[in-house]
């Protein structure tokens, strides 16, 4: 009751528009539920925020806020805001599996098996393993590593030249359509302006894309005109949409996506070490190699696809990262992907 004649005394906009009172309750409702079931694992974390501050335009009334009237008089960041953090899944999924007669897990990036198995709470005698061998020629694969630069964040800036010239290198070797997948939105940002194309035609992700915008922009890729699409790992053009065929000859991947440090992050490796985990591991490299996978998956789409992948990045030349890669890649380690691919595609070609 006191909630509807607030809602009449302060109507938060015009007949129809959305009810953000409404909205609040279901915030609250989600918040407590999560926290009735929440165990050890999970945290609260509050975000002061770091982005600009957006006020209200003077005379407009503001909506309700879970986090006072500073909130909704727009006087804290956009994003600043309260986050449950949980940092074990198996806690919360391990009960409701076992709660259930079976459960069925199919990916190509299920790897290492160990790992997602502790991540879903699973014990290991009742799970049953079966995979199955790649259906892609192995004649139909390139996989190049260059590994004289790093794109460790603390050698970026250092490396930053000689990262643009080793990608315009893998970008000479690729015949066709290609994509260079950044392992982050700085990167991108700070090295596509520096990038020789050699005159291709160039597609930028962007942040703030609309629906219509990546569509024509996938429809671009489909025409196979010998595009280069520069993207981010783990987005919308590097995991979840099919460039069959000549869409997509190859892919440079420019880096490891390892997850940026923070404090979620960081309360998830504290967890995972002070349960004998791998703390790295489980926060940041599986993670951060998932997503390479992911990417390099956009290439082959069918067993009649060809295509290259070049790694970029010394990491991919030390175990713990190679552990990560599918087993059927063979890697070959190159300081300059152009003359490594010189005549592959043409005794390839379609």
């Amino acid at each position: 009751m006191e909630v509807a004649l607030e809602r009449l005394r302060r109507p938060a906009g015009p007949p129809g528009s959305p009810d953000p009172w409404l909205e609040a309750a279901r915030t609250v409702q989600r918040v407590r539920a999560a926290v009735e079931r929440a165990g050890p694992e999970t945290v609260a974390l509050w975000r002061r925020g770091t982005g600009p501050v957006r006020r209200r335009p003077a005379g407009s009334v503001a909506p309700p806020s879970l986090f006072g009237t500073a909130a909704a008089e727009g006087a804290l960041p956009a994003d600043a805001g309260l986050q449950l953090v949980c940092r074990d899944p198996a806690r919360v999924l391990g009960p409701l599996l076992r709660s259930v007669g079976g459960a069925l897990f199919l990916s190509a990036t299920l790897a290492p098996v160990a790992h997602h198995q502790r991540a879903f709470g699973l014990a290991e005698r009742t799970v049953a393993v079966r995979s199955e061998p790649s259906p892609f020629p192995p004649e139909h694969r390139r996989v190049l590593v260059v590994g004289e630069v790093s794109t460790e964040y603390r050698h970026r800036a250092r490396d930053a030249v000689a990262t643009a010239g080793a990608i315009a290198a893998s970008l000479r070797g690729i015949t066709g359509n290609a994509a260079v997948f950044f392992s982050s939105w700085a990167m991108l940002d700070a090295l596509v302006p520096v990038v020789d194309v050699g005159g291709r035609p160039a597609l930028v992700q962007s942040r703030t894309a609309t629906e219509a915008e990546r569509a024509a922009l996938l429809d671009t890729m489909l025409r196979a005109e010998g595009h280069v699409l520069f993207a981010v790992l783990g987005g919308v053009f590097a995991e979840g949409v099919d460039l069959p065929g000549a869409a997509l000859r190859g892919a440079v991947i420019v880096g490891p996506a390892l997850p940026a440090v923070g404090p979620e992050r960081r309360l998830i490796e504290d967890w995972a070490e002070a349960q004998g985990h791998g703390g790295f591991q489980t926060a940041y490299l599986v993670p951060g190699m998932t997503r390479v996978v992911q990417a390099a998956g956009r290439v082959w789409r069918s067993a009649a696809d060809r295509g290259a992948i070049v790694l970029i990045c010394r990491r991919f030349l030390r175990d713990e990262y190679r552990a990560l890669l599918p087993s059927e890649w063979v890697p070959e380690r190159t300081r300059d992907p152009a003359a490594a691919l010189a005549g592959w595609w043409d005794l390839r070609a379609d």
